[in-house]
């Protein structure tokens, strides 16, 4: 037999390796699908547990409000963190306690005007403001108090030192579980306002599905306070 009547043996090496490669190609694009489909599961895991988190987070988040240093905070009276974080049957995210829409916020009880006015307390050096706010659902409320180039005033609240107290913050945030109306005092340093000048108490109401709503209350520095 001469050398050209020789079966191509040599032939036999590139076939098998083009099945290899072939099998190589279909392990990695394999391989690719799985990794790609345990990066979306771990995301909708993650965004998940995000969720969770979040609204864990939102069902411990309570600011009592205390005074920390009277003479440049604001002191907000009126909530009840007690009747909230305990009200026997109002479980956060009650869908008894809400319904489809954002919060329905209204200031309640009667008023004569629409501005209020902040009446001087006795000690000449701060003075009230008095109003009712009406929350229709459970909601996270963010509570701040704005002059009219919208800077946020210092309100006092709680915080973790050993005397209760803390410094000061620009809004207070309260978990309402117990829809109902909310009998809010003011107490202001006198130093804070100025005569003449519309502050306004302002309120955003985010629910648990993070509709949100807003109301504002103005006032002003009554007659017989010296600012």
């Amino acid at each position: 037999m001469t050398a050209d009547e020789r079966p191509p043996e040599h032939d036999a090496e590139p076939e098998e390796n083009r099945r290899k490669h072939s099998a190589l190609l279909a392990a990695t694009l394999f391989a690719v699908i799985i990794l790609a489909l345990v990066a979306a599961l771990g995301g909708f895991a993650s965004a998940i547990i995000a969720g969770a988190d979040a609204i864990e987070a939102m069902g411990r988040f309570v600011h009592l409000v205390t005074p920390a240093q009277p003479g440049d905070q604001i002191v907000i009276e009126g909530l009840d963190p007690a009747r909230d974080q305990y009200g026997l049957g109002f479980r956060a995210g009650d869908p008894a306690y809400s319904h489809a829409g954002p919060p329905r916020l209204a200031c309640a009880g009667p008023r004569r005007t629409l501005i209020r006015e902040a009446v001087p307390n006795t000690d000449g050096t701060t003075a009230t403001v008095s109003t009712c706010l009406q929350v229709d659902e459970q909601a996270l409320l963010r509570i701040s108090v704005v002059n009219t180039a919208g800077k946020r005033l210092p309100l006092a609240q709680s915080g973790e030192g050993e005397d209760g107290s803390g410094p000061p913050v620009d809004s207070i945030l309260y978990r309402l579980l117990v829809p109902r109306v909310i009998q809010l005092r003011l107490q202001f340093p006198l130093t804070l306002l100025d005569r003449g000048i519309v502050y306004r108490v302002r309120v955003r109401a985010t629910d648990f599905t993070g509709q949100s709503s807003f109301i504002f209350m103005p006032f002003r520095l009554g007659r017989g306070a010296t600012a």
